[in-house]
Order: C-alpha cells, then structure tokens, then sequence
C-alpha cells in the first residue's frame, strides 16, 4: 500500500452544506501534488446531517476518513484527535467552512518542501472585516458621538428645571446608583485580589465590571419611555455622578498596585533547526 504524503484534518460542527465544497476544492489542489494524500474530517457533536454527509463522502472516496464524537468537545480537542489519527508525513490543518482558501496549501507545501518544519499562514485581512474597520468605522463613529451628544444636550434640557429645583429627588437616585457601583467594583476588586490576579487584569475587571453603560441605558429609557420620563431622569443623574465616580474609582486602583503582581507575562521564543 502506498504511504500517504498529506493529511488534511479539518474538524468540523454543523458543516452539511460546506463538506462537498470542501472536498471539491480540496480534490483540486491536492491532485496537483500527484502524491497520496487524505482528507480526516472530525464531527465536533454537529446537531445536523454533519456526520451522515461524512458517512456519504466517506463511502465514496476511500481517502476520506471522518471521527465522530459523542459530543460536542472543542476545536482544540477535535484537532488532536484528528492529527492523531493522521497517517500522512505532513499535517494540514484547515477549518472546514472554508474561511481560510485550500488553494494556498500548495505553496505552504512548497515551503515544508524547503526543509520548514513548521508552516503556517497569516490572514492580511477579511474583505468585509477591513471594509467595516477602515471605511464604515471612520463614518459611523463621529455620528454616534455627535448623536450622544445632542441626546444629552436634549435630556439636560428637558431635565434641568427638575434638577435645580428638587436636589433631594436627584440625591435619592444618585445614592443607590453610587452604592451599586462602588459594591460591584470592591466585588470584582477583592475577588481578584483573592484569585491572586495580575494588576493590569485585576483594575481593568473590575474598573469594567463596575461600568454602568449610561449611553446605553440613555439610548433605551429615551426609545421606551420618552425625554420626559422618569427613567430618562434617571439616566441624566447617572451621567451626572459616573465620571467623578469613575476617576475616584481610578485613584484607588492607582494607590492598590501593591495588593498585586506587577510583573508582565514574558513569552519566549526558539528557533528549531530543521534536519
């Protein structure tokens, strides 16, 4: 029997209508090497026609082999089991909705041919994904901003007679709403302390965690209940009190550094020497 050269192991989850495309296209490439190769599909607890479709490819092309799994256990899971069941001198990995092009195999090939024991690939960019950042993005946000802004202009001034005159009825909504974030920021704080956390992961949870979101919350009591409501009212205190909140929140981040571990995770790296 000849020994196989390549084995592509791609696992897979609800991928019924991507597997025959898959192994179109990865046929197409593959017959250009003009050496053994084969494809090992793994069924991560699909909940569709996944692993029928594998059964189906399985019986007509004896060089795809499939594993399928009780349940649904993890990409990495379902990568090591594929590898080892791989009986090809090269391992190619590729996700099986076909977001990364098969057609590239052939020159990550070439270069495993070139005495690289390890190749792999670097996305530039998604065109959808670089359009929304580069183009869409620089549009939409100063519109957000601007539209937050007039939207605050409108509740301080539907607002701003009742703030004047009823400072007690915006003390009595300013209490709870300091009392909530100061007990979720502590909680999250000390919970870090506790799990022994690095700062720079311990201040931004909790700093996170205590957030109220009032842009949110300013956009949804406005679309439900009107400028006019009380919760808009609500709303407009919050705003009032999260800022000089927030940075006191800061300070005291800034003077508990000494509760946590400063130092910075090190990563390291070794060049292997191929033979």
């Amino acid at each position: 029997m000849e020994s196989i050269r390549y084995s592509i192991v791609a696992p897979c989850w609800n991928e019924e209508q991507s597997l025959p495309e898959l192994h179109r296209r990865m046929t197409e490439v593959m017959e250009q090497t003009g050496e053994p190769w084969e494809l090992v599909l793994i069924n991560d607890g699909s909940t569709d026609r996944t692993p029928e479709v594998m059964g189906d490819l399985h019986a007509a092309h004896p060089h795809i082999h499939y594993i399928d799994f009780a349940r649904n256990f993890g990409h990495q899971i379902a990568v090591t089991a594929g590898m080892d069941y791989a009986q090809g001198e090269a391992v190619i990995l590729i996700d099986a909705d076909l977001q990364d092009p098969p057609e590239l195999i052939l020159k990550m090939i070439e270069k495993w041919k070139q005495g690289y024991m390890v190749v792999y690939a670097v996305r530039e960019g998604r065109k959808g994904e670089t359009w929304f950042k580069e183009k869409f993005l620089h549009v939409l946000t100063p519109i957000t901003i601007i539209a937050l802004l007039i939207t605050l202009v409108l509740l301080f001034s539907f607002k701003g007679e009742v703030i004047i005159s009823n400072p007690l009825t915006i003390l009595w909504i300013a209490i709870p709403l300091f009392i909530q974030t100061m007990l979720i920021f502590w909680l999250g704080y000390s919970l870090a302390r506790l799990l022994k956390l690095r700062y720079v992961d311990a201040a931004p949870a909790a700093m996170i965690g205590a957030s109220n979101h009032f842009e949110v919350a300013i956009a949804t009591s406005t679309m439900l209940f009107g400028l006019s409501s009380g919760a808009a009212l609500a709303t407009v205190v919050g705003v009032l009190i999260e800022v000089p909140v927030m940075l006191m929140l800061v300070k005291i981040c800034l003077k508990t550094t000494h509760w946590f571990t400063l130092e910075k995770a090190e990563t390291t790296a070794e060049q292997v020497p191929s033979e």
